[in-house]
């Protein structure tokens, strides 16, 4: 079995609201000195993974995080 199946409902909500505190580690990781957004004309990996992370974290809303932090 895979991780997450073992892991409750529950959990696997509150995995996903914690990205939401995390993205200002994320924007620090892409506004870094050294972070390559493009190679080749083409944006990297790296930076698309970022961005859909930080996608993910601004469409979670405030109803949901409390949805997810107060049911049992």
């Amino acid at each position: 079995m895979y991780e997450s199946q073992i892991k409750s409902k529950r959990d696997r909500d509150i995995e996903k609201i914690a990205l939401c505190f995390q993205t200002g580690k994320l924007y620090d990781e892409i506004y870094s000195k050294h972070f390559k957004k493009m190679y080749n004309g083409k944006p990297t990996k790296r930076y698309l993974r970022l961005l859909k992370k930080l996608e993910k974290a601004e469409s979670i809303s405030e109803l949901q995080m409390m949805d997810a932090l107060l049911s049992k």
